[in-house]
């Protein structure tokens, strides 16, 4: 399913797409989530947490911040 991003995005010997740990591939912007990603464990559980992971870390792209903001409700009533 990667076969189209060859050549535009690193891919490991099995094709798998390389990221970071927060679903970051070579190309800035163009996020990895799930069983296209190159990792050990493939499970559903964990495409979506990576999706979540992907989100986080594009929001903080878009907002140009150095890390990720997590709003826990502190401070509200």
């Amino acid at each position: 399913v990667t076969e189209f991003l060859y050549g535009q995005l690193e891919t490991d010997e099995k094709g798998f797409l390389k990221s970071d740990e927060m679903c970051q591939t070579s190309l800035p912007g163009v996020f990895a989530v799930g069983d296209v990603r190159s990792k050990q464990v493939r499970q559903m559980v964990v495409a979506c947490a990576e999706g979540c992971t992907a989100a986080l870390a594009a929001e903080r792209m878009v907002r140009k911040r150095t890390s990720v903001k997590l709003d826990r409700g502190e401070g509200k009533s």
